[in-house]
């Protein structure tokens, strides 16, 4: 199954996933969650010896409990950064509304 997903007989997991704009919910937050745990694990699981999977979420800020929620979650089973303005284009910096945050598996 994990060559229908990277597209590659022999790459066998992924250097990033990239989610954007996915949390607006409270019932998105834990499948959203999970599902980018099991993309990172599979790096872990099939090439170890490679750097491990990096997380992007990207999101607009359109409630303060549902990005609690997912920040709580998330920071759960990731290691979390949030980007700084320097890193990003002017309109996702500090008062677009957005926040972009980088995550590795703990």
């Amino acid at each position: 199954m994990i060559p229908s997903l990277t597209g590659s007989e022999s790459r066998r997991s992924f250097d990033a996933v990239i989610a954007c704009d996915c949390i607006y919910n409270d019932a998105l937050i834990e499948p959203l969650v999970q599902t980018c745990v099991d993309v990172c694990k599979l790096r872990l699981e099939h090439e170890p010896e490679r750097e491990p999977t990096v997380c992007v979420v990207a999101q607009q800020l359109r409630s303060a409990e549902i990005f609690e929620g997912w920040l709580k979650a998330f920071h759960r089973v990731f290691h979390v950064w949030r980007l700084p303005d320097k890193e990003l284009v002017d309109g996702l910096k500090e008062d677009s509304g957005f926040v972009v945050h980088i995550g590795i598996l703990r």
